[in-house]
């Protein structure tokens, strides 16, 4: 596999398109994952027709820039819902189904979206946003219309208030978490020159927030941080104000030029020890990256790629769709078996019914927290990350995977971010 060069991301999640309340955590790309599309006309997929199932609304973007991120977390979330309704489905025996409709990562349209969900499809809870603007539409939403709300990513602060009782985050942990974690592996690998290029915006600049609160002023550690524009003329500018011998050279804050500030660091011999970027699914980064994706490259996400519950759904998915089992795919799957634990432990299929099971579940996952509960606000109690390194060899479930992902890091497990502190 070849590098393809220098690539912009040209659109991301997390960038606030109405300029306002959002401070980041997520990233967006423009290749990449899975193959197929949705008309966003709401068609129902995951479901034998029965009239009588259970509705999942998905308000995702399956159309753009960021339709890697929805296309591959649907895959997850049918996949689950194939496997729960083999085995006898929900409440008896009704099926679960998902209505997938396309938000175009547009919060005006996500917020019509949604309410069509549940208003027109009976959704009972509904999951898919990606970017944090549509994230914090969809949540309003949700409060108005007292429906459960589980985002794909929207990996803000800003989500989550202290008053918010029908959104909860499921693989896309809140943003400082990411620079805990990058924090946490510098202290492990002993470095001490760090380097940080984030983009002059909302998303960027939650991203240096972050690295103010926890790694500027770490003791030992040479840091120089650099602010860039969300597109960058020239990314040799700040390369070259790179400090000499730099151990881990942190991108997470600039995923618009990621893939083109990795290139031309290696063009100008730049070898940091680790070059970590925001969580974008992986195969968008081996596809956009080639063989540089394997020379250091990492990120950081909630799920253990090693552990025998993740190999375990992993295989089967692998047999089923003859594809490596991404991180994405990872959190679609959980919230599927999520919200269907949350409907048994209701015993109704009525929203309210299910934001209370919700509220209170503690819920096994194959994701990374040792178990998936939360605070009265929706935010994640138990939040934990693995740093995630490509290699060119096959995944040990699916042989004819073009790469695989490998842990270089696991963090503590973080206390629940107060959104009253960000």
């Amino acid at each position: 596999m070849k590098s393809v060069g220098a690539v912009s991301i040209v659109g991301l999640a997390g960038c606030s398109s109405n300029g306002g309340g959002d401070d980041g955590g997520d990233s967006g790309g423009d290749s990449g994952g899975d193959s197929g599309g949705d008309s966003g006309n709401g068609e129902t997929t995951g479901s034998t027709g029965d009239e009588d199932a259970v509705i999942i609304g998905n308000a995702a973007p399956t159309s753009g820039a960021f339709s890697p991120w929805g296309r591959t977390h649907r895959r997850g979330l049918e996949f689950a819902l194939r496997e729960i309704n083999n085995d006898g489905g929900v409440l008896g025996g009704r099926e679960l189904s998902v209505v997938t409709q396309d938000t175009e990562a547009n919060p005006q349209t996500a917020s019509t979206v949604f309410e069509r969900l549940v208003t027109n499809e009976d959704a009972v809870a509904v999951t898919g946003p990606v970017s944090s603007d549509v994230g914090i539409t969809c949540r309003d939403v949700a409060e108005d219309l007292e429906v459960p709300h589980l985002p794909n990513q929207a990996s803000s602060t800003a989500l989550l208030t202290r008053d918010t009782r029908f959104t909860f985050r499921v693989g896309g942990t809140a943003s400082p978490t990411f620079v805990q974690a990058t924090r946490n592996t510098i202290l492990d690998r002993d470095y001490d020159v760090y380097d940080a290029i984030y983009a002059d915006y909302a998303y960027g600049q939650s991203h240096y927030a972050g690295i103010q609160r926890y790694i500027e002023g770490m003791e030992g550690v040479s840091v120089n941080v650099q602010a860039a524009p969300p597109q960058v003329d020239d990314v040799q500018t700040y390369l070259r104000q790179v400090q000499d011998g730099v151990d881990l050279l942190d991108l997470g804050g600039h995923p618009i030029e990621l893939f083109t500030f990795i290139q031309q660091a290696s063009d100008l011999g730049i070898e940091p020890d680790l070059i970590s970027g925001p969580n974008i699914p992986t195969s968008v980064m081996v596809g956009a990256l080639g063989d540089l994706a394997f020379n250091n490259v990492g990120l950081f996400a909630s799920v253990d790629p090693a552990s025998d519950e993740y190999q375990e759904v992993a295989s089967r998915f692998a047999e089923e769709e003859e594809s490596v089992f991404e991180q994405y795919h990872a959190f679609g799957y959980t919230t599927g078996r999520l919200i269907a634990a949350a409907i048994e432990e209701a015993g109704s299929d009525d929203p309210v019914a299910i934001r209370d099971a919700l509220s209170d579940i503690e819920f096994d996952s194959i994701l990374a927290y040792p178990t998936l509960s939360y605070t009265e606000w929706g935010e994640i109690e138990q939040a934990k990350l693995f740093g995630l390194e490509f290699s060119s060899d096959a995944p040990p479930y699916y042989a004819d995977g073009e790469y695989s992902v490998q842990s270089f890091f696991e963090s503590e497990v973080y206390d629940p971010i107060d959104p009253d502190e960000w």
